[in-house]
Parts: structure tokens; C-alpha cells; sequence
């Protein structure tokens, strides 16, 4: 294309609307939320850099396909975010403040990743319209989730030896493991540690 060779690759739908929400991103200054104008090329074939509305619509509508659950992850926080940040990043959205678990790893250092869950599947497929929105300096990226996949992180730490409770904000339900030498919390869903295995106390 003029003097430029242009490669050429298969890929998936849910690439390419990710590719219209990022450009959208860009092309505001910001997140791409239901009932935010998309500015419109002067052409009447839109770029890349410039998606039509009907684009950006449907890249939205990707999205929260994605959301299948009250959950949802959150990549690239800066290291220094608090549980504080992620409540103003998310305000009017229905966001349960206890319920924000921020990764840490085995040296109690956070890994830029987070879960969070909202008072219903409709209020957290609003919020993942703030896909790529930021926090500080940094863009954030939302994937729809759900309360096993967090447990299942969590586990994941036990197993990696990190200190237990590293991270981990209580909910209601939820309970601590008996065993004097174990003493981790576990969500109210399971009847037995998830660390050491200990039956939930009756």
C-alpha cells in the first residue's frame, strides 16, 4: 500500500472488538460507555482509528457477553493502588465495597490484579464499559469473572506458599479456618478449608 508491503492475518470477532473499544478509547480520551458519542470520520468509510458508532457498539456489547456473573477482573492496577481507588474507579456502579480482593504475591507485593463483585450481572456488565479507563497513569483492563475464579487464585497463592489472607477482604459468611497453625479465611460457599482442609466449624 504506496510504498509500504502490508501483512495480512486471521483472527477472532472478540479481537476485533477489542481492537474497536481500544480505538475508541483513544479516539475520546477515555472509556467507551452506552450513550457516549463516538466522534465520526469525514469519510463515509470509517478507519480503524475512527469506528462508527455501530462499532463502538458492538464492541461494547462484546464486552459484556464476557460478563456471566456479578464478578469482575481487573488487570494492570498500578502497584500502589489501594481498595480506595478501585471504590472511586467504580462509584455509580453498584460496586459491594467488602468485597474488593486486590493479588498479592508470595512477598506480599500486589500483582496489578484484583476482583471485584457488584450488587447484580446488570450492574457489572456497566461497569466493564470502563474497559481501558484509568487509574493514575495506568489503563485498566475488565474481563467478566466469578467467585470460583477468585477462589481458585487464592488457592493458587496457598499453594505458592503466601502468607495466609494476604489480600483478602472478608465477607459476610465467609469464615476462618479453625486449625490453630492454619487460620486462613475462606469464602462461606466452602465446608472446608481450602488451605489445610479442616472442616468448616458448625
Amino acid at each position: 500500500m504506496g510504498k509500504r508491503w502490508i501483512e495480512v492475518y486471521k483472527t477472532s470477532r472478540l479481537a476485533y472488538c477489542e481492537a474497536v473499544v481500544n480505538s475508541a478509547h483513544n479516539a475520546t480520551g477515555g472509556g467507551v460507555g452506552v450513550g457516549v458519542p463516538i466522534p465520526q470520520a469525514n469519510h463515509p468509510s470509517p478507519s480503524p482509528s475512527h469506528p462508527s458508532q455501530d462499532q463502538n457498539q458492538a464492541a461494547i456489547e462484546a464486552k459484556k457477553e464476557e460478563v456471566q456473573t456479578e464478578y469482575l477482573k481487573m488487570l494492570g492496577l498500578p502497584f500502589s493502588a489501594t481498595i480506595q481507588d478501585i471504590i472511586n474507579f467504580f462509584t455509580g456502579y453498584g460496586l459491594i465495597d467488602n468485597s474488593i480482593q486486590i493479588v498479592k504475591n508470595a512477598e506480599g507485593k500486589p500483582t496489578g490484579t484484583a476482583f471485584v463483585q457488584f450488587t447484580s450481572i446488570e450492574d457489572a456488565r456497566a461497569a466493564i464499559c470502563k474497559h481501558r479507563d484509568n487509574i493514575g497513569s495506568r489503563y485498566i483492563e475488565l474481563f467478566g469473572s466469578s467467585r470460583e475464579q477468585a477462589e481458585s487464585e487464592l488457592t493458587q497463592m496457598a499453594k505458592m506458599h503466601v502468607p495466609r489472607n494476604l489480600g483478602y477482604v472478608p465477607r459476610p459468611g465467609d469464615w476462618t479456618c479453625p486449625e490453630e497453625k492454619c487460620g486462613t479465611n475462606n469464602f462461606g460457599s466452602r465446608h472446608q478449608c481450602f488451605r489445610c482442609g479442616t472442616p468448616r466449624p458448625k
